[in-house]
């Protein structure tokens, strides 16, 4: 057995324990996390770059390393995917609240990031590196219109940081109102890259470009200057605007009037007429164009006006602005003789015949059958479009009773029959309009009664013809009655045209 003495003093300027050698980077430190390397808590470690000690604790769990005499707030870790653009602080290991730092490591090459979620508050700077040879671009929002988690960076432009071995770069962020803000940042550039990069400006040699941060070039504002100096010192105006002194008019413009029909025989209806007339007119963009088509002989078919860009072709969009009052005429009925209902009946109907030498006025445009003498016509016909109102007026007469009897068992009947009826068929064919018990009647009581039967309908003629046409009739329904007479020339008929 020997004794050594003085064995265990080393003489020597470096680490017993190689695991906590001096480092340049806190990157460089050994991971507690691996169990291979033997870290336990407590062991500490000194980084050169930093001038500062780490040492080994229990942080949420597990062991890390923690930078002394800095809060015991350690760096943390972060991995994002290329396509990434929002960074959440909530993935960072350990929890982002016990982090002074975050070293970022992207699964690509580059990153881009517009907005960084779940930042730490109570003005926490946290740090950022990217690893080495990748990049990470921040993008920028304006302080004035930011929103939660927006990054606003000092100078107004996207920063970009890139990891390097050499001149590696950061940025340090804080919590701002809703925005995570810059306070720092450490960028590297070579010479040649201030030239490229921050003082580099596209010059512009034209005047259609619409960029608002490149530069116009010396030969465009030649150009502008030479376009100036062709200008006119006085201003001119043309016929649709005066000038007085420094105030500059609109002249209106007259309206336009449109050539008349050549004949009033031409018009079935004003719309019609228009667009056979005028629907070929190209646009006209500042004139109103006017048509007056209010006085023809067969009627009134108002004033029209086709406003500034209106399309002619599109009767929609011409404006009727005086329409015509409604035109009314009337005419008197007669039958073949005064005498008995009995005796002046087709099949069970009586059919007043027409005085033509007491038509309605022409402006109705309604014609009345001619298959007979001049006082033997029964139906009329609608020669243009319209809505119209025909009211028979009907005399009968007679003993008070005779009369009271015939008026509860006959009607009257309105019937749109297919043309002009004659005075053998006056009734053959044809869709009933209307079929009711007189609505009224007026009645003098004395040795004889003359009763006036009121009888109405209003027809809506879309298309003038055959198909237009109308007869009155009064139904006795299978009575004979010997003691009632139709009175000569005492009926009355009465046609109102609306528009």
């Amino acid at each position: 057995m020997s004794e050594i003495y003085d064995n265990l003093n080393p003489k020597i300027a470096s680490h017993i324990d190689s695991r906590l050698s001096t480092v340049a980077t806190a990157s460089s430190l050994l991971s507690p996390l691996d169990a291979t390397n033997f870290l336990y808590e407590g062991a500490v470690a000194y980084v050169s770059d930093e001038q500062v000690n780490y040492m080994v604790e229990t942080v949420g769990g597990s062991l890390t390393w923690v930078k002394q005499g800095d809060s015991s707030l350690v760096r943390g870790t972060l991995t994002i995917n290329p396509s990434v653009t929002e960074m959440n602080m909530a993935l960072v290991v350990p929890d982002i609240s016990t982090c002074y730092a975050v070293d970022i490591t992207i699964t690509g090459s580059s990153a881009t990031i517009a907005k960084i979620s779940n930042f730490p508050g109570n003005n926490q700077n946290i740090e950022f590196r990217v690893e080495n040879g990748k990049s990470i671009t921040f993008t920028h929002s304006d302080y004035s219109s930011v929103n939660d988690g927006s990054i606003v960076i000092e100078d107004g432009f996207d920063m970009t940081i890139k990891g390097r071995s050499v001149g590696d770069e950061f940025v340090v962020f804080e919590k701002n109102g809703v925005a995570v803000v810059q306070r720092s940042s450490v960028q590297f550039m070579k010479r040649d890259e201030w030239l490229t990069d921050l003082l580099d400006a596209t010059i512009v040699d034209n005047l259609t470009s619409t960029s608002a941060s490149e530069s116009l070039s010396a030969n465009q504002g030649r150009v502008l200057n030479a376009s100036l100096s062709n200008k006119q010192d006085t201003l001119t105006v043309s016929d649709n605007l005066s000038i007085t002194g420094d105030t500059i008019k609109g002249v209106p413009n007259p309206w336009i009037g449109l050539s008349s029909p050549p004949s009033s025989s031409s018009i079935v209806d004003a719309e019609t007429f228009i667009m056979s007339n005028y629907g070929g007119l190209s646009i006209d963009y500042v004139n109103f164009r006017r048509l007056d088509l209010s006085n023809y002989s067969d009627g009134d078919y108002g004033k029209w006006v086709l406003p500034p860009g209106a399309s002619p072709s599109i009767i929609s969009q011409w404006i009727e602005y005086d329409r015509p009052l409604p035109s009314t005429g009337f005419c008197q009925y007669t039958y073949k003789s005064s005498s008995t209902l009995s005796s002046d009946s087709v099949g069970t109907s009586y059919h007043p015949r027409i005085l033509l030498n007491s038509k309605v006025g022409s402006n109705l445009d309604v014609a009345f059958n001619n298959d007979g003498s001049a006082n033997e016509g029964v139906s009329m016909q609608f020669l243009r479009k319209g809505l119209y109102t025909v009211r028979s007026t009907i005399a009968l007469l007679g003993e008070s009773s005779a009369v009271l009897d015939a008026i509860s068992k006959m009607r009257g009947v309105i019937t749109v029959t297919n043309g002009i009826r004659g005075i053998a068929n006056p009734a053959l064919g044809g869709i009933v309009n209307q079929s009711l018990q007189f609505p009224y009647f007026d009645y003098t009581v004395s040795s004889a009664s003359l009763v006036h039967l009121i009888l109405e309908a209003t027809i809506n003629v879309d298309t003038p013809g055959t198909l237009d046409a109308f007869t009155i009739s009064i139904n006795n329904q299978g009575e004979s009655f010997t003691d009632v007479q139709f009175p000569q020339d005492s009926s009355v008929l009465r046609i109102t045209k609306h528009k």
